[in-house]
């Protein structure tokens, strides 16, 4: 199977506390697969973004702020990405 050139991610945010499920979501359009991949320190390229999650840190943060309108604040929430169909 081929690996794309680009993929859908999607960021999720949930409350620190509580059983809340999912607080908000928003979809990054074709984006650029290597790249998520070296963003992301994946070093297997078959590695597949939509069975895993990755949390959002500060530096992972800071380079997905510019691509989604939501402000990120990892204060308020915690933050996840992974791919999308």
């Amino acid at each position: 199977m081929k690996n794309p050139e680009h993929i859908n991610l999607i960021l999720e945010w949930f409350k620190k506390e509580g059983d809340d499920f999912i607080v908000g979501e928003e979809v990054i359009p074709r984006f650029p697969a290597k790249e998520a991949h070296k963003i992301l320190g994946i070093t297997d390229p078959r590695d597949h973004f939509v069975c895993n999650g990755y949390r959002i840190n500060k530096e992972l943060a800071e380079t997905f702020q510019q691509y989604v309108e939501h402000r990120i604040d990892l204060d308020k929430y915690e933050y996840f990405i992974s791919g999308v169909d």
